[in-house]
């Protein structure tokens, strides 16, 4: 790894040289040190940072490198990335107007950042703006950001490419591990790119993880079967009948027989053997009985 004005300490904690001396953007900490004032890179709140802290190494940044942010938001990451590439060019490219004007705020003092308020889906739409792209750099929390971030790779065939994905955009319900290893697929099947570098972002970022891309042959790494298994089983283990959950095999036998007869007007219960079956008519009780048709009051009042 090779970064530019970036200083890396012994108890973890990442600095860049402040290209704008006395200024904060996001209330970090500033340091003076030997050559300059420097700002400290707060991992909890960049995806970027968060990656060079825990141990990332397949990122290399030079003072005149040009990188393509998808998804600048506020400006937190870019302002970083911009002290980095002193000499270069950083396009951050934002689709909502509120995060674009605090955007603008932050490129206001830095002239190697330039903001362009658009649709990462349309990549035609801020191509003018982006020369050769040293580094392709994707934060976008969306249900398709794998197939965002390979169009973007194809359109502009960067050196090397990042994407930070966050899990619970993509499916909620999955093991984020294998949402990443669903997304290098995607991500290689639709360019000709090879993952080199997978790290999971905790706990700095939960349920993150960055996706580290170079130009290759394509070819994504498949998850073995056995991790399969692992997966598995840490959800739950699952019931493995052939029928699946939809058919239901009772154990228990037919269910028993009905203790009553079907005659015509419907179903009656049966008698005792050795017992006189009962009339229709016939009660139990000493109340008056009355034969079916001819004791019945009148319903209109009379008799």
């Amino acid at each position: 790894m090779n970064m530019n004005n970036t200083i890396h300490m012994d108890d973890g904690r990442l600095f860049t040289k402040n290209m704008v001396p006395g200024t904060r953007v996001y209330d970090e900490e500033l340091h003076n040190m030997r050559d300059g004032e420097h700002r400290l890179w707060d991992p909890r709140r960049s995806k970027l940072g968060s990656y060079l802290v825990k141990g990332g190494r397949h990122v290399s940044l030079e003072a005149d490198s040009t990188v393509l942010y998808l998804g600048a938001a506020n400006g937190t990451t870019p302002s970083h990335v911009s002290d980095i590439i002193d000499r270069g060019t950083l396009v951050g490219v934002e689709f909502s107007p509120r995060s674009f004007r605090d955007l603008v705020g932050v490129a206001d003092r830095r002239p190697n950042l330039l903001p362009v308020l658009a649709d990462a889906w349309q990549p035609e739409k801020y191509e003018r703006f982006v020369g050769t792209v040293d580094l392709l750099f994707q934060d976008i929390a969306q249900r398709q950001q794998a197939a965002i971030f390979a169009k973007n790779i194809n359109r502009f065939k960067p050196d090397q490419a990042m994407i930070a994905v966050k899990a619970r955009s993509v499916d909620v319900a999955a093991d984020p591990r294998s949402v990443y290893t669903a997304v290098a697929a995607e991500v290689a099947d639709s360019t000709e790119y090879d993952m080199v570098d997978m790290l999971d972002l905790g706990p700095f970022e939960r349920d993150h993880a960055a996706l580290i891309f170079k130009p290759g042959t394509g070819k994504a790494p498949r998850p073995r079967p056995d991790a399969e298994i692992e997966r598995r089983d840490e959800g739950g283990e699952r019931d493995n009948r052939g029928g699946g959950y939809n058919e239901r095999r009772d154990s228990r036998g037919p269910p028993p027989k009905r203790s009553f007869d079907k005659r015509g007007g419907g179903g009656r219960a049966t008698h005792s053997p050795g017992s006189k079956p009962k009339k229709r008519y016939e009660r139990d009780d000493d109340s008056p009985q009355r034969r079916p048709g001819r004791d019945k009051p009148d319903r209109r009042g009379w008799n």
